[in-house]
């Protein structure tokens, strides 16, 4: 880089973390590359010791980003601090993007001429597709008691998310961005200004290993006075869960710890004990039932989740 490069603001650090996912992380970084057209991007990707060559094909590949090899799994969120502590600190936004998941032509400038022209914005998130075209909620009101034993009530954990056909229709005809309270890690434009300037320089939360940790951002920026939007005409396609399924189990006991602690960081003690009461209480009575056993596994495993067993 010339003494004149270095002088030059870049646009957006793209932080990518990976684990085991290496054909789709190489769909996300050639997304990522072919979306660079008149930015300024620096691609920083945290391979969490994976076992697939991710790392080798980075190297081979992606000569220009910047890889950051763990010799053991630091997890989601704390690879994203290692990547946001690593990257270069001019870059004007922040991308969190999922390793499986892809942005669609032109989105990525459109997220940020988005933020460019609303300087009030500290996050915002594009639409985010299943592979299969259907529309992913990764948008929302900030969590409430009912809305998280409805949402366990009728979970499919890893299973594909999809929004109601009508929410679908209505978001996608929208003509403008709208103001949401949180949008998706699995793509997300934070301005680092916000970051650096009003979240004390904490990108994610480390108490949160993985599971609502962009939510908490979102709360943290409100709270500091910045907005959050979705941006529609963005669009992104996200596999979802695919380091996940490696390790279910685990990975749904991190789910529900991490919903515990996200109503205790934001709504005190008394609301993440009834939260931890009531989701307590609807896992025991999906275990008690009769079902197939790997229900009752998954059961067992938030009940362990939620009482420290």
């Amino acid at each position: 880089m010339t003494p004149s490069e270095q002088d030059v603001p870049l646009d957006v650090a793209a932080l990518v973390i990976n684990w085991n996912t290496r054909d789709l992380l190489a769909e996300c970084l050639e997304s990522l590359a072919a979306d660079s057209d008149g930015l300024r991007v620096q691609m920083v990707v945290v391979d969490n010791a994976s076992g697939d060559g991710s790392a080798a094909m980075v190297r081979e590949r992606f000569p220009r980003a910047l890889l950051l090899a763990n010799a053991d799994n630091a997890g989601f969120v704390r690879g994203n601090n290692q990547a946001y502590a690593a990257c270069d600190p001019r870059a004007r936004y922040v991308l969190l993007l999922n390793s499986d998941a892809a942005l669609h032509p032109g989105a990525l400038r459109t997220l940020v001429g988005w933020m460019d022209a609303h300087p009030a914005v500290g996050a915002c998130g594009p639409l985010t597709l299943n592979p299969d075209g259907t529309l992913q909620p990764t948008w929302s009101r900030f969590p409430t008691f009912w809305a998280e034993m409805r949402g366990a009530h009728d979970r499919r954990f890893l299973g594909t998310r999809r929004a109601p056909p009508r929410v679908a229709s209505a978001v996608r005809a929208l003509p403008a961005a709208q103001a949401t309270d949180w949008v998706g890690g699995s793509c997300l434009l934070a301005r680092r200004s916000a970051i650096d300037g009003d979240l004390g320089g904490t990108l994610l939360d480390p108490a949160f290993l993985m599971y609502s940790e962009e939510t908490d951002l979102c709360f943290r920026l409100k709270r500091a006075g910045w907005a959050v939007y979705l941006v529609p005409q963005a669009e992104a396609v996200h596999h979802g869960g695919q380091s996940s399924r490696q390790m279910p189990l685990a990975a749904l006991a991190l789910l529900y710890r991490s919903k515990i602690l996200l109503f205790r960081r934001h709504y005190g003690p008394a609301r993440a004990l009834q939260l931890q009461m009531g989701l307590a209480l609807l896992a025991g009575l999906k275990w008690l039932s009769p079902g197939p056993g790997e229900r009752r596994r998954r059961q067992r495993a938030v009940l362990d989740a939620l009482w420290g067993g």
